[in-house]
């Protein structure tokens, strides 16, 4: 039994931090439109965990959410969906399509009520009317 147990441990050795390797994002050449993007998602390249979004055509890695910066977006989140809830719908970072090459996900979007909750990715149009730029609440700093 020992002679197992020593032949165990001569095939394997202990891990260290310098054997753990970030993966990285293939390298995609654009620019895209929001249906390549999404197949690119379809065909697995992009995994549902990786933080991208399109901006003008470019797959755009996001930086990691911080404390602070979940817990702004909690207590916003929970701020409008209380107040504004017979007025609007709110989208906590999820895609929103702006454009044929466009499609970040905000940190927070006031979206136009709809009873079928949005099946597709709202669009421009569905955000609701704002003044300045309070409907798309954006920022990755924490």
């Amino acid at each position: 039994m020992t002679s197992l147990r020593g032949a165990f441990l001569r095939l394997t050795r202990p891990s260290r931090r310098a054997d753990i390797v970030p993966m990285a994002l293939p390298r995609l050449q654009g620019p895209f439109t929001v249906d390549q993007y999404q197949r690119l998602g379809e065909q697995g390249v992009l995994g549902e965990d990786d933080r991208v979004e399109l901006i003008a055509g470019r797959v755009v890695e996001m930086t990691p959410i911080g404390d602070r910066h979940a817990a702004c977006v909690r207590r916003l989140n929970r701020l409008f969906a209380r107040t504004l809830f017979d007025l609007a719908m709110t989208d906590v970072q999820n895609p929103i399509v702006l454009g044929e090459h466009d499609a970040p996900q905000p940190d927070l979007v006031l979206l136009k009520l709809r009873a079928d909750g949005y099946p597709t990715h709202p669009r421009a149009a569905d955000v609701l009317p704002h003044r300045g730029n309070c409907g798309l609440v954006r920022g990755r700093r924490s």
